[in-house]
């Protein structure tokens, strides 16, 4: 099972995709060995695939870093983020660029087109990337940590990334992880007072119990009964 798989298969991950294919984004591979590329069996319809040796997808993965928190070249560096997650290609420097997204570029970035975009590559990372289960709570921790931002825009998308985040992990991973994402959104049911982000609090809370099993249901309730209880009296 893909969340058991030990975190030392990121590092091994580098060597193994010693090559990577860049194609540019909506093109297809070319039909038959002999692709359009000097019949070198590489060509794409309408463009030609560029290859990158594992250092090259390192250091072009550590620019990205930057390039997507610039407003001036989100766009591009998104276009290019998605098709290294695409072709899953594994770098260590990939595992830290998706906490920057999930902790940073999905609540700060002034457009919600790029919220979004940073929201999905990040959840579609968490489903295919191989992770050991330290990993994943690191990964999952980034993404409820904004629950609490400061902007109501910024927190909402927050709420949205849990809500995707919970809705898309099989349902034994939910389980396993359904304390570090159900009690921050006990607490934005609690303390927020923006509308949309109660609604997307409850739906994410809703598909989170109606995904688990009966005896994660039933431990997260007593979580949620022992917290709202009142305190005991103080002894005479």
């Amino acid at each position: 099972r893909w969340y058991e798989q030990q975190a030392s298969e990121n590092s091994a991950g580098d060597e193994a995709a010693a090559v990577f294919a860049l194609v540019p984004p909506g093109y297809e591979a070319s039909d038959g060995g002999n692709g359009g590329n000097g019949g070198n069996g590489g060509g794409t319809k309408g463009g030609p695939m560029i290859a990158l040796k594992a250092p090259q997808v390192k250091a072009l993965v550590s620019v990205l870093h930057e390039a997507v928190v610039d407003t001036t070249h989100q766009t591009a560096a998104f276009g290019l983020l998605k098709c290294l997650v695409l072709q899953q290609v594994v770098v260590s420097e990939m595992y830290d660029l998706m906490d920057v997204l999930a902790a940073r570029v999905v609540v700060t970035a002034s457009r919600l087109a790029i919220r979004s975009t940073a929201a999905t590559v990040f959840v579609r990372f968490l489903l295919y990337y191989p992770m050991g289960p330290k990993r994943l709570k690191q990964h999952l921790a980034a993404a409820v940590a904004n629950l609490a931002f400061v902007h109501a825009d910024g927190r909402l998308s927050a709420v949205l990334l849990v809500a995707h985040v919970a809705s898309s992990l099989p349902p034994p991973v939910l389980a396993a992880h359904a304390d570090l994402l159900f009690l921050p959104l006990v607490l934005r049911l609690a303390n927020d007072t923006d509308a949309r982000c109660l609604r997307g609090a409850l739906d994410a809370a809703r598909t989170i119990l109606a995904r688990v099993d009966a005896e994660t249901f039933l431990r997260l309730m007593r979580l949620v009964l022992n917290w709202l209880a009142p305190p005991p009296p103080p002894s005479p």
